[in-house]
């Protein structure tokens, strides 16, 4: 039996198994296929706590790449909470299993490995786009470095997650949440009145333990919605599994720094090779700053021969939108098909040619049936400039 089957769904412990990995928003590009399950080397079968790790100077790479088996009824979500890692990163290192019933015995790409981000390792470390939080506790004297990492909800559309530098401000057990006077209104609006603070308990969103920053209305909280963790969910706060805020809450001390930033991008080499991840950025600042590039066009794939009054007619559309994508698709057909669309009272005339003769046009309506399932005629009509 492979290793990775004696995996037990808990949050205490895990052996980490990888290959190189390829990740997009989590793991993109991972298709689920049946290969061969050989055992590990004897090397790589030693145990590690669950998101504990021990790094030097030239760690770039913690964890590895694994893979599970779907026992019973679980969802993909039940995988992803057993194995700390957020929705967005199981779902989309998963593309083929369905999120909510995958079957029995079905293997399950877990995204284990990640690249530390490029930020001072110390404190709290944060990267909205990888939706994960890392934490560099204080080394004791003669000890090695360690970095503890989970998966972490960021502010959604409309209520990003702030980037820089604060620290833990102060900490709370059982916080109430004192609700903002933008997300009463949201809600009111919404048909969803909230009170002006909600107390300590199951309905209330930041869980059961709070790490207030020094930045306002932001905290590093728990969640009873725990869902929603890997997602874009929250009014700017970062949310952690209810498990996973009670060991950090533990561990940080007031005046801890708090570094975020939004890294999509991240290279690095660990043990089982080169690993890339990539994901979309989380802030609109990362978008900025990259430079426009100056207007370049393409070759015409298909420029309209001024010869022939024969065209294959593929009817007319309302939607001009529809009429356009057929004079794309026909235009990027290998070898391209010229064509055009003409404007009549409102609807959009899809012509292909011309061409010289009745049987060269025929011959492309037979390809174009062939190729794209699309029906068309050859019509004799008065040569015309190219349209739109």
């Amino acid at each position: 039996m492979a290793l990775s089957s004696t995996i037990r769904r808990s949050p205490g412990a895990a052996h980490w198994i990888a290959l190189i990995a390829l990740t997009l928003s989590g793991c993109a590009g991972w298709k689920p296929t049946e290969v061969p399950e050989p055992a590990p080397p004897a090397a790589l079968q030693q145990p590690f706590a669950l998101n504990t790790f021990g790094i030097d100077a030239d760690t770039e790479v913690i964890g590895r790449m694994y893979f599970t088996r779907v026992q019973n009824e679980e969802t993909l979500r039940d995988i992803a909470r057993a194995y700390d890692l957020g929705y967005d990163d199981i779902a989309a290192a998963n593309p083929g299993v369905d999120p909510w019933t995958p079957e029995e015995g079905e293997r399950v790409i877990l995204p284990l490995a990640h690249v530390l981000p490029d930020a001072p390792r110390e404190g709290i470390v944060i990267n909205l786009a990888a939706r994960r939080l890392f934490y560099f506790p204080p080394a004791a004297e003669g000890e090695p470095q360690q970095v503890v990492t989970h998966p972490i909800g960021i502010g959604r559309e409309g209520w990003s997650t702030p980037l820089g530098k604060t620290e833990v401000a102060q900490k709370q057990v059982s916080p109430p949440w004192t609700v903002p006077a933008s997300i009463r209104r949201e809600h009111a609006a919404e048909g969803d009145p909230l009170p002006a603070v909600v107390p300590p308990g199951p309905d209330n969103p930041l869980g059961s333990h709070a790490l207030r920053l020094g930045w306002s209305s932001i905290l590093i909280h728990g969640t009873n919605k725990p869902a929603g963790i890997g997602m874009r969910v929250s009014h700017g706060c970062i949310q952690l599994y209810p498990e996973d805020i009670v060991t950090l809450y533990a561990d940080v001390a007031v005046g801890t720094p708090v570094t975020v930033v939004d890294q999509p991008y991240l290279v690095g080499n660990g043990p089982g090779g080169l690993l890339l991840e990539a994901h979309m950025p989380a802030t609109a600042s990362f978008l900025a700053e990259l430079p426009a590039a100056p207007v370049l066009t393409a070759p015409d794939p298909a420029p309209i021969p001024e010869d022939g009054d024969w065209y294959v007619d593929l009817g007319s559309f309302e939607d001009e939108r529809s009429a356009r994508r057929l004079v794309a698709m026909l235009n990027y057909q290998g070898p391209p098909i010229p064509a055009q669309r003409l404007e009549q009272g409102g609807h959009y005339q899809v012509l292909a040619g011309p061409y010289l003769s009745r049987a060269a046009a025929v011959a492309v309506v037979k390809r174009i049936k062939r190729d794209l399932d699309e029906s068309g005629k050859a019509v004799k009509l008065p040569q015309r400039a190219a349209a739109s």
